[in-house]
């Protein structure tokens, strides 16, 4: 790892201008990651820009950032471009992927199927967030784990290992964290954060959509669908479903459980979680998407019933 960590400063040492980017609809590894990344950048006495065409969204506009993060791109495009926590280029979006071939990309991710599409490439597999391969990066840079950028590798490390109760969460990224609280960092209010902003109408609108709950092969496939005509009575944006598939996680006797949000007109988006050595990474590569082993999924998929059918033959076989 040392050896690719000074090939990594020896990237940022040349470039002059960096663009720091991640996925579509930022989760908390995603954000956290930019923003820890733009800290470092910052450190380094760099020129950068914080950018993702969805921007922050509003139930973390709590994080302290050394620069806003811009959803529209600049007309003079910086050199090098570092894409964090992102399965694949296009996954970061359609307004920036025409400018990719312009500009030398540093790729740091930990997803599985990354297929490693920049001119440098870290991707850790066994790392339980991009968060925890920043916070790396962060200390060989010379920088202390505290205060604004610990927060936001808080917020990465915390939300991708379900607050550090999924299998993925590592002796290592425990110990960054009790290092970050040693120099500071209050986890007490963090939390508070990052998981004290429901509204009333948001336990409504999971009540609503738990309705659709089915289940499969003895409890051992759980589905739910997000019909688009239960979002729209709400008036409910894609936020307020967030944290669905994690709850019914906890369901007794499930191994698989999945969310299929209707997103347009006979257009699907496929969420799995697992637990142990379930790989629903599998799964979610034969719909065309990818992931995690015990976190995966895939988009733009048509056919409700069919999408189901198919989950629950797939279900079966990896529940043997």
């Amino acid at each position: 790892m040392e050896a690719q960590l000074k090939q990594i400063l020896n990237f940022i040492s040349e470039g002059e201008s960096f663009l720091i980017t991640c996925h579509m609809r930022p989760d908390g590894d995603a954000l956290g990651s930019s923003v820890a990344m733009a800290y470092i950048l910052e450190k380094l006495g760099k020129e950068y820009i914080i950018y993702n065409q969805d921007g922050m969204r509003d139930d973390t506009r709590w994080l302290k950032t050394p620069k806003e993060i811009v959803t529209i791109l600049p007309e003079k495009l910086p050199s090098h471009c570092i894409v964090l926590d992102c399965g694949n280029e296009t996954r970061i979006g359609k307004d920036i992927l025409p400018h990719l071939p312009k500009m030398k990309i540093l790729n740091i991710d930990h997803h599985r199927d990354n297929p490693c599409f920049g001119a440098l490439n870290w991707v850790d597999q066994d790392s339980p967030s991009t968060g925890r391969m920043i916070a790396t990066l962060a200390l060989a840079a010379g920088l202390q784990l505290k205060g604004p950028i610990a927060e936001a590798l808080y917020l990465a490390m915390a939300t991708d290992t379900g607050f550090f109760t999924y299998n993925s969460a590592t002796p290592e990224c425990l110990e960054l964290v009790a290092k970050m609280m040693r120099e500071g960092l209050n986890t007490g209010t963090l939390i508070q954060n990052i998981r004290k902003n429901w509204t009333l109408e948001r336990f409504q609108i999971w009540g609503d959509i738990f309705k659709s709950i089915e289940s499969h092969h003895d409890g051992k496939l759980i589905i739910c669908v997000i019909n688009l005509e239960v979002m729209q009575r709400h008036n409910a944006t894609r936020e307020d479903v967030d944290g669905i598939i994690a709850a019914l996680s906890d369901l007794k006797g499930s191994c698989i459980v999945s969310t299929i949000q209707e997103e347009g007109a006979d257009n699907y988006k496929l969420s799995l979680r697992s637990h142990g050595s379930i790989n629903v990474q599998e799964i979610a590569a034969s719909f065309g998407g990818g992931g995690h082993k015990n976190a995966a999924g895939a988009a733009n998929l048509n056919g409700l019933e069919a999408i189901i059918k198919k989950l629950k033959e797939l279900a079966l076989k990896a529940c043997v």
